[in-house]
This record gives structure tokens, sequence and C-alpha cells, in this order.
């Protein structure tokens, strides 16, 4: 029997994801964010080393010498635990290789854009195709909004518009 919610409540992204996604897929983003926070587990070796791969129970991480290998392997329990108790990931120790470790750049700053200026015409054109179907005013009007940028940008209807109100012919 299906579950109803009252209208207007919205389920938590973050619970419907958890449904959808296989146990590899939920180890691998906890992987991709655990080398995000990897200055977490190790502190300042962290610019020496990555995590790159769990295999079995191990994680694989790369040291960029022999020496700080050493000094992860004697931390191995340790951080064999944060990443246990921080991620959930079933990691018993460390598997350590010495090599090359990409230094992480930051990421660039995004772009900032002006938004265009919409002239009337164009805003009530997009309003009167949206308000019959969406009953918050605030919502339709964002969405009248996005739309004649859509239009001006890109001169079509976009297809999800196009189910909504079909262009008469």
């Amino acid at each position: 029997m299906r579950k109803t919610r009252p209208k207007g409540t919205a389920i938590p992204l973050g619970a419907l994801l958890e449904g959808a996604l296989t146990p590899d897929l939920k180890r691998g983003l906890a992987l991709a964010d655990l080398s995000l926070k990897w200055d977490e587990v190790v502190g300042p070796l962290a610019s020496r080393s990555r995590p790159l791969r769990i295999e079995g129970e191990s994680l694989v991480v790369v040291a960029d010498s022999p020496a700080l290998a050493q000094r992860l392997k004697i931390q191995a329990g340790g951080v064999a635990r944060k990443i246990r108790e921080g991620w959930g990931l079933s990691v018993s120790g460390l598997h350590l290789l010495v090599g090359p470790v990409a230094t992480r750049r930051k990421p660039a700053d995004p772009v900032s854009r002006p938004l265009p200026a919409l002239g009337g015409d164009e805003l009530a054109r997009a309003e009167r195709t949206l308000f019959p179907y969406v009953e918050d005013e605030k919502v339709a009007s964002a969405l009248a909004r996005l739309m004649a940028v859509y239009r001006r940008r890109f001169g079509e209807i976009p297809p999800a518009a196009e189910a909504l109100h079909p262009t008469k012919e």
C-alpha cells in the first residue's frame, strides 16, 4: 500500500536517494567524500598523500615518500577507526603505495553574469502559460521568469512546459 503525504510537503532529497543507490555506489560516494576531507583524517600528512580505492577491507593510499608511508602505517589503526566512524566504510587497515601524489587545485571562482532584463511582454506570456498549472504564485512567478529567459536564450519553449501547455497551431 502506498503511503500518502499531505499536499505541499516534500521528501528530503537524501531520503529519496537513499533507496535508489546501490551499495557500491554508496561506497564510491563515501570514498569520494573521504578523499575531499582527507585532511580531517590524517591532518598535515594529507598534503603528501591521497586515498585511492578500497580493496577488500584495506584503504589503498599513495604517499609521496617511503618515510611518509611508514608514518601512515604506524597510524593505520587510528586512521581506519576514523574512516569507519566518519564515513561508515568497513576499513580495517591501510595498504600503502609510494608514488607521485596529485596536488589538489582550488576550484575556479564562478563567473558572475548579470541576469538579463525581461520585457513585460516576455514575462506576461510565460506567466499565462504557467499560472493555470502552478498553485503557488511565488513559484509560478519564478518559473515564468526562468521560462522567459530560456525562451530569449534558446528561442523555444522548454519541453516540460510544452507538455503542460501545447502550442496551438
